[in-house]
């Protein structure tokens, strides 16, 4: 597991569409193998501040004390297209997004058996 990650967004303040599985798309040691991202205070949809996933025409609204889990990587250990996510910009100074990242490694070759 690398190590937790504490991020903040402000007003304007966005994470573009990425891939938390890197580059390669494959399997190797330094995949992250599944994202939780835990949300540490409520955002009102008005507000935005969303977790959207575009190919699933998905967003996530920030929920206190939720976490939102994904599986980056297919069973086979390639990246999975529908993982493409975006912090989306928070519209307001009313308030304040905060949330934690995990990610946990792919250490050797095997599958974990954690259900997709």
């Amino acid at each position: 597991m690398e190590p937790l990650q504490i991020v903040n967004y402000k007003k304007n303040q966005y994470y573009y569409e990425h891939y938390d599985w890197g580059s390669s798309g494959t399997m190797n040691e330094n995949q992250r193998w599944h994202t939780v991202l835990i949300y540490l205070n409520d955002v009102p949809k008005e507000f935005g501040g969303g977790t959207s996933f575009p190919k699933l025409q998905l967003s996530i609204q920030p929920i206190k004390n939720a976490a939102l889990y994904f599986r980056n990587l297919d069973k086979d250990g390639k990246g999975h297209p529908d993982t493409l996510h975006a912090g989306n910009p928070l519209e307001t100074s009313e308030i304040q997004k905060y949330a934690i990242n995990s990610w946990i490694l792919q250490k050797d070759d095997k599958n974990w058996d954690i259900p997709s």
